[in-house]
């Protein structure tokens, strides 16, 4: 499996000499492992345009998908704040607090607590009227932690791994293999949206569940339909296996039953960096 998890237990054992404790606690511990990506949070609110928003509560309990850095963040006001700060990229405290439906002042005191423990960094932006600057957040280096992701030394060390042991072109085919079956698995839970727009809308949602942070956007006057991210947890292994990229592409042509163009937008200012995978227009 591609999917590590952030700890591993001490008891684990990958060889045969331990017996059936040791081969059940491995089949344990991957069973976790393709569970993890299952279990993120989602926090995205409904924004006017945009064809996908849902709320969802977070957990009660600490998420598997923030463990590394949780403990500081046990207010769910923080962890809304964060998301909505990840997809925006940044934004001052007047246009925060508006998103969130909360006051100004509440806003400002949560985004300096999160500032103070690392997470946010803070600045001054012109107001675009007359007026003295406004205090504008961004996340840090150090939220990078708090979002899904597979851990890139477990996976690419694996991925290492298998190519010297089965050649140069196995970490491509084990990753066409994952995508294959990552399209034909999504295929089948978008066999229920009856439009086009019904399967991109239901792809957000699946995506987001997921750690994407997916919107789906609809372009009434023309049709069109953007399929953007914020987010990718297999953004290291693509990287180093580019290959992968148009496979990903593939497996979301097949689940979505038809062409889609994908393009990358670098982080810009304040716009934050995403993918978009675009679907033409219907004739």
């Amino acid at each position: 499996m591609l999917f590590g998890h952030h700890s591993t237990p001490s008891s684990l054992s990958f060889g045969m000499s331990d017996g059936e404790s040791g081969e059940k606690e491995s089949k344990r511990y991957f069973y976790d492992l393709r569970q993890t990506l299952g279990q993120c949070a989602c926090w995205t609110r409904k924004k006017p345009g945009l064809g996908y928003g849902e709320h969802c509560l977070p957990p009660r309990f600490p998420n598997p998908m923030f463990l590394t850095a949780f403990h500081d963040l046990l207010k769910p006001q923080w962890l809304t704040t964060l998301t909505e700060l990840k997809e925006a990229g940044g934004l001052a405290v007047s246009e925060l607090s508006r998103r969130l439906g909360s006051s100004y002042m509440t806003v400002k005191q949560h985004c300096e607590d999160l500032t103070k423990l690392g997470y946010l960094k803070r600045s001054r932006v012109p107001r675009t009227e007359i007026g003295r600057p406004e205090i504008f957040y961004r996340l840090s280096e150090k939220a990078d932690a708090l979002f899904p992701a597979i851990p890139a030394e477990f996976t690419l060390g694996m991925l290492d791994q298998i190519q010297r042991m089965f050649g140069e072109t196995a970490p491509d085919r084990l990753l066409f293999q994952y995508f294959q079956d990552q399209g034909e698995n999504l295929k089948a839970r978008l066999a229920k949206g009856g439009t086009p727009l019904d399967r991109a809308q239901l792809f957000a949602k699946i995506r987001s569940q997921e750690g994407y942070f997916t919107h789906c956007i609809h372009e009434a006057e023309g049709g069109r339909i953007v399929l953007r991210e914020f987010h990718h947890p297999l953004r290291k292994v693509l990287a180093k296996y580019p290959r992968a990229i148009a496979m990903e592409q593939r497996a979301i042509e097949s689940a979505l039953g038809g062409k889609v163009t994908r393009e990358v937008s670098d982080e810009a200012g304040d716009v934050p960096g995403h993918v978009d995978f675009i679907l033409a227009a219907a004739s």
